[in-house]
């Protein structure tokens, strides 16, 4: 085989060969395209997860406008009492002195303090500065979402192109094979001059190169769709959409 012909053989040995070992992702039509991209679009991911951050960032700043509640509590263990030499009196035993202990073996002290400030304009300024930040993401996740359909739908129609047009491709190339070889059995004949055989081999070149630029429009129109789509390059994609040309 000519060299380019071996390159685009082991091309497609390649892509077969791969094909094996990966997860294959079917799409039956481009419905399923724009649902199958909205689920595992990696930007979109992160898109999601900006506007997450945002609305739990307007609920932190409400809730600096809370009263502040904090507590605090103590304990204390008292190992020994005073004691206190007081008048028997007190005890009912008249004309002594008495030796007396007071306070308590355990003591305790609980306090709780609330907080709540009225005159603070820069609290009310963060909250609203906030809400706009989850304003204008919810605008840049919509506007990417009706970007990325409309990227979905462009690259799912390129790959089906592209996919018909590498078919087409390798149906001229098995034809001009065919009309070369006739060519040659007809020159080897005689009945063929050498000036036709060159525009067979001439023909067949130009189907080569051109099979050969299928192929790179192929590749390059699965791997755009595979990205709108959020797979990775370990899995393999087909479309069970096959679209016929009119040419």
């Amino acid at each position: 085989y000519p060299i380019k012909l071996q390159f685009i053989i082991v091309r497609l040995f390649v892509s077969v060969f791969c094909l094996g070992q990966q997860n294959t992702v079917e799409i039956n039509s481009l419905e399923e395209a724009v649902l199958l991209g909205m689920e595992r679009n990696l930007t979109l991911a992160v898109n999601d997860l900006q506007l997450e951050k945002a609305e739990m960032e307007v609920k932190l700043a409400k809730s600096n406008r809370l009263p502040q509640i904090s507590g605090t509590f103590s304990g204390q263990k008292n190992l020994e009492l005073a004691t206190t030499f007081v008048p028997g009196e007190l005890f009912g035993q008249p004309g002594e002195t008495v030796a007396a202990q007071f306070g308590q073996e355990y003591q305790y002290n609980a306090g709780i303090n609330i907080n709540k400030s009225f005159l603070d304009p820069s609290n009310r300024i963060q909250v609203k500065t906030k809400k706009q930040d989850v304003a204008i993401q919810n605008t840049n996740n919509t506007l990417y979402k009706e970007s990325l359909v409309s990227q979905i739908g462009y690259s799912y129609y390129a790959f089906l192109i592209a996919d018909e047009a590498l078919q087409l491709a390798k149906t001229d190339l098995v034809v001009a094979d065919s009309i070369l070889q006739i060519s040659e059995a007809k020159f080897t004949e005689g009945f063929l001059d050498l000036g036709a055989l060159n525009r067979s081999k001439i023909n067949r070149n130009r189907i080569m190169q051109s099979l050969d630029e299928a192929l790179l429009i192929y590749d390059d129109s699965r791997y755009n769709l595979k990205i709108a789509l959020g797979l990775d390059d370990k899995t393999d994609l087909k479309l069970n959409a096959p679209i016929s040309l009119n040419i």
